[in-house]
């Protein structure tokens, strides 16, 4: 144990440090580095930077009052409602849970960079729609706790990261007064962190999208909410990055032996498999209440759940987990079911001119959020330049 401090004048091997739950934070220097990969998705953050206000949404407004269908309003609000929860959530949660007890600059950097994308950007443009569509939006932020289905989904979500949390402030308790932490309580450390990773992960790569799609159908069929469509666009390239960062973190942990987390995450393998089966089951519920007033063109229930299924399986594979049909309806989707909605995913293929629109391309383009070895990175740039 050591005096757990936020600066330390003890010279650390950082090559040597574990990245969480290492030794006293040290000096923030990115000469060296145990790990490059977080530098660079450190900088595709950066590199992706916008304004949450940028996009003016004033013909949404008159969409959502004269042209929206009475379920597209039910969608859009619900959506908005689950979407502003999800990221206060996730604007706090990193910082919380894993930035405390980072240990490598790198690391550091990345997260912080992802907590700043969720708090000022992501949950103030959400704020800003509800401010333009409704005369209350306080009636509209109040009503997200009253409302069951939203309650159910937030308090089965927050556990997780509450549980981290207080696991992450014992370590930290612990080691500031010296006291000794036994086999057992180290492991129920691990495997509170380990899970919040996995949670963090369904949250960037799942349980966005049931919003990002339902509202992108929207102006995929009509035309109509071009200027949310926009800024979830902005917000769903952020969330992919910060998809690739909890990813390439799991398999982090699963795969390097010396990060400590490797016995931990064996053993909680059927354990992050129910946790990613609760949250399809989880989904498929929000999808019955979504549409329950209704569908429209391009969306409804049925659909979503299949979208549901196919997100599951992308991203059970993609941290090398084996999904179980059993477990998903009786079926396993490979193929996306709304194959347009990768047209609003990967949205930098052509260059706008600013004049006649709000500009969606700044640095760097997203790429395929289940990026696994270098390989299949060299591989992708090398087709994005070649389509181009």
């Amino acid at each position: 144990m050591s005096d757990y401090s936020l600066y330390s004048n003890k010279q650390t091997d950082f090559l040597q440090q574990r990245a969480f739950f290492g030794t006293d934070k040290n000096t923030q220097r990115f000469d060296v580095m145990k790990y490059p990969w977080y530098d660079k998705n450190n900088n595709k953050q950066q590199g992706n930077d916008w304004n949450w206000d940028e996009v003016t949404i004033k013909n949404d407004i008159s969409d959502h009052e004269l042209n929206l269908e009475d379920s597209q309003r039910f969608v859009t609000r619900k959506g908005l409602q689950r979407a502003i929860f999800l990221d206060s959530l996730n604007g706090r949660g990193p910082a919380f849970m894993f930035a405390q007890v980072s240990n490598l600059p790198e690391m550091e950097a990345a997260i912080t960079t992802w907590n700043h994308f969720e708090v000022n950007k992501h949950s103030r443009t959400y704020t800003k729609h509800l401010r333009a569509f409704y005369k209350d939006p306080a009636e509209v932020f109040d009503e997200s706790f009253t409302d069951p289905e939203l309650v159910k989904i937030a308090d089965s979500i927050s556990s997780v990261y509450n549980k981290c949390y207080k696991s992450v402030i014992k370590w930290i308790y612990y080691n500031q007064n010296d006291l000794t932490l036994t086999p057992e309580e180290i492991e129920e450390i691990e495997s509170d962190f380990i899970m919040a990773w996995v949670e963090v992960n369904i949250l960037e790569g799942i349980r966005f999208y049931p919003f990002f799609s339902s509202i992108w159908a929207i102006e995929h069929t009509t035309g109509y909410m071009q200027e949310l469509k926009e800024d979830l666009i902005f917000i769903c390239r952020d969330e992919n990055e910060h998809l690739n960062l909890t990813q390439h973190t799991l398999k982090l942990f699963k795969r390097n032996e010396d990060e400590g987390f490797s016995e931990t995450f064996k053993k909680l393998i059927p354990r992050i498999k129910e946790r990613y089966y609760q949250a399809y089951r989880e989904e498929c519920d929000w999808a019955d209440y979504l549409f329950s007033k209704g569908s429209y063109l391009g969306m409804n229930a049925t659909i979503m759940k299949q979208y549901m299924n196919y997100l599951v399986v992308r991203r059970m594979l993609a941290i090398g987990l084996t999904p179980d049909a059993n477990q998903l309806g009786g079926s396993i989707v490979t193929v996306n079911p709304i194959k347009w909605v990768e047209d609003y995913v990967v949205n930098d293929e052509e260059e706008k001119l600013p004049q006649k629109e709000n500009v969606l391309n700044y640095v760097t383009n997203a790429i395929d959020d289940d990026i696994a070895d270098v390989e299949d990175v060299v591989s992708k740039i090398s087709k994005l330049f070649r389509r181009k």
